[in-house]
């Protein structure tokens, strides 16, 4: 018998017509309704449920899901969206009165230029902008997935400086590797995105949210390496064939035994380089940890030396959209 689940990520699949590349491995099939049924009797009462796609408020399920899925005892239900749908008038009340608790949004750039060159819409960025504030505005909860692709890596930490002050609840770096359904040209190689990834999660830390990263191993992110590794998402509890997400990014991001791990004692907590990521760039910068990995109670980091409302309201969403 499958052990109840706190939480649970599930693939909707394309249901929008913008372009989110990087977040999800290639391929990945949407739930079927027998492994969406199956995942509802798993829920853990209290259990937080992730609802992943390109624009899953446009799914016309999901008022059927989250119902069922409340009435299975899931205390949060997050929803990733482009935020363009709640531009309608109504539309973030009606989700919020669903049963929706939070969003989670993917930023592609710290403005425009670079945002919306990689989702290929003019416009989508300022939209994008004014979907964030509408959600707050109707009380949900706001995580942004920032999204670190070779473009517009370096303004990593100018992205999430712009995002906090709506406020957001959490943020979720993503550096895709290979076997996502990112172009291959904008793969960055891990440990040439890591220090912009210790920037973006300084200023993160300095402003008290949470944050999780993916797709760069805890060794190369120096004193930020304790922190993702202490909130790495817990090893998916369900079948490896199944198309649930979790399943599909634990494939993509399994940790494997390259040369350069050697003991690491962080296995348990690392999310890990794929085979093909270590083809395509080398083992560069992995290293294995010696030290006891910090599951079971990490002190939180010291807060950086800087001001961080400062560093904030200089580059405000309500200043520069």
């Amino acid at each position: 018998m499958q052990s109840p689940l706190q939480s649970l990520d599930i693939a909707i699949g394309a249901v929008g017509a913008l372009p989110q590349p990087g977040l999800l491995p290639a391929g990945v099939p949407p739930a079927s309704d027998a492994e969406v049924a199956q995942a509802m009797l798993a829920l853990r009462k209290g259990a937080t449920l992730r609802l992943l796609g390109d624009d899953v408020l446009l799914w016309p399920g999901l008022p059927s899901l989250v119902g069922k899925a409340r009435a299975a005892g899931a205390a949060h239900v997050t929803v990733q969206t482009t935020a363009l749908p709640l531009l309608r008038p109504g539309v973030a009340a009606a989700v919020k009165a669903m049963g929706v608790s939070g969003l989670l949004v993917p930023l592609f750039g710290a403005d425009a230029e670079g945002h919306d060159h990689l989702v290929g819409r003019p416009g989508a960025f300022a939209a994008t902008l004014r979907g964030l504030r509408a959600a707050r505005a109707a009380d949900l909860r706001l995580e942004i997935f920032a999204v670190a692709l070779r473009p517009t890596m370096r303004s990593l930490d100018a992205l999430v400086a712009r995002a906090l002050p709506l406020p957001i609840d959490a943020l979720h770096v993503v550096v895709p590797g290979p076997g996502s359904d990112a172009p291959p040209a904008w793969l960055p190689h891990p440990a040439l995105a890591a220090p912009f990834v210790v920037r973006a999660m300084t200023l993160a830390v300095a402003a008290r949210r949470r944050v999780t990263v993916r797709g760069v191993p805890p060794c190369l992110l120096g004193e930020m390496g304790a922190l993702a590794c202490e909130l790495a998402p817990a090893p998916p509890a369900i079948d490896a064939d199944s198309a649930l997400l979790a399943a599909a990014i634990a494939r993509q991001f399994m940790t494997q035994a390259v040369d350069a791990c050697g003991d690491c004692r962080w296995h348990a907590c690392c999310p890990g380089v794929s085979v093909r990521q270590v083809e395509r760039f080398g083992a560069t910068g992995i290293v294995a940890r010696k030290d006891a990995p910090p599951r079971g109670g990490l002190a939180a980091p010291r807060r950086p030396r800087l001001d961080s409302r400062v560093a904030i309201a200089d580059v405000s969403l309500e200043s520069r959209s």
